[in-house]
């Protein structure tokens, strides 16, 4: 029973040193944004590191706004280049039937003469 319980605590030591093995990498690639952040604040007007990033996720969220309002500015766009060439098309056609009109009523009026 107790070479049982011995296992088990060894598999949890195992996994437990694997978790921190992980955890320590983590750290180390992490602490690269840090000094990044850091070196930041030292060459701006940033007073902490949280300010940067305060700044970041506030101009993200304002480009993720701006994307959208570029969505909806293209598609209406689309829209009115597409009511411009229909209403185009149909004041062409107004404009060719009226034409034929015309050259029906000076055959008439040449008729009459």
């Amino acid at each position: 029973k107790l070479q049982g319980e011995v296992e088990v605590l060894e598999g949890v030591e195992r996994s437990t040193r694997r978790a921190m093995s992980e955890l320590l990498d983590t750290l180390g690639r992490l602490s690269r944004y840090e000094e990044f952040l850091e070196g930041v604040v030292e060459v701006s007007d940033f007073a902490e590191v949280t300010d940067v990033l305060h700044r970041f996720w506030t101009m993200n969220g304002t480009n993720q706004d701006l994307r959208g309002f570029l969505g909806e500015g293209n598609g209406l766009i689309e829209d009115t280049r597409a009511h411009l060439a229909t209403y185009g098309k149909e004041k062409e056609d107004e404009v060719m039937i009226g034409g034929a009109e015309i050259s029906q009523l000076k055959k008439k009026l040449e008729g009459l003469r």
